[in-house]
């Protein structure tokens, strides 16, 4: 009842309310790791950073298996380039969450911040084909292919294919932008003519149009 009344007060952006309430139920169950867990997130909707860093590291210290509590974890090391840490939680994520697109993430994150290469395109290209509808995989193995490997054909036949069953702009901005670097005007005009359809009152999209025609 006590989680019940906290996300309630969650969504009604009472976020201190939440947080109390919490702190009751911890009178009755103290060792409870999903109290905190909620209680995570009534501090970091308040903003209180450090009650947040004490309260990963609380959960951590009762339950080591609670994906998005290593994936935290995971950040501030990486932030701090603390990469032998950074490794060990990618190495539970994985233990947790096997070949899933979330450890798929962090790994290509990881690798791109140490700006190393030739992982970062051996693990996208295992993302990708493992989650061939996952934009982020999708979009990550065009730019690769396109930017380091210097393959724009695939890059944009990746790009092509996901668009047939995608309608979000940001995968026609993308395709344009491409179809652009490569000098391809009417596969861009193409794409322009798709994102005024899909967003008729988006001004910028004539703007950036008349600004490449201008150029």
């Amino acid at each position: 009842n006590y989680i019940l009344l906290d996300q309630c007060s969650l969504r009604n952006d009472k976020g201190i309310v939440a947080e109390l309430v919490l702190k009751v139920a911890l009178n009755y169950a103290p060792g409870c790791a999903l109290i905190y867990y909620h209680l995570l997130e009534a501090y970091q909707r308040g903003e209180k950073n450090d009650e947040v860093a004490a309260t990963i590291e609380k959960i951590y210290t009762l339950d080591k298996n609670i994906p998005r509590v290593l994936a935290l974890k995971l950040n501030t090391y990486l932030r701090n380039e603390q990469h032998d840490y950074v490794e060990k939680m990618l190495a539970e994520i994985k233990r947790l969450l096997p070949d899933s697109d979330y450890y798929y993430e962090f790994l290509i994150n990881y690798y791109l911040t140490r700006e190393e290469y030739d992982q970062l395109i051996e693990a996208n290209n295992s993302a990708y084909k493992r989650y061939p509808r996952n934009w982020s995989f999708v979009y990550y193995e065009s730019v690769l292919n396109m930017r380091m490997l210097h393959d724009s054909k695939t890059a944009i036949a990746i790009l092509e294919e996901f668009a047939q069953t995608n309608t979000d702009v940001s995968v026609f901005t993308t395709l344009a932008d491409t179809y652009l670097q490569t000098g391809d005007l009417a596969g861009w005009e193409k794409c322009y003519q798709k994102l005024f359809i899909l967003e008729p009152a988006a001004v910028g999209y004539y703007y950036k149009m008349a600004d490449v025609y201008y150029k």
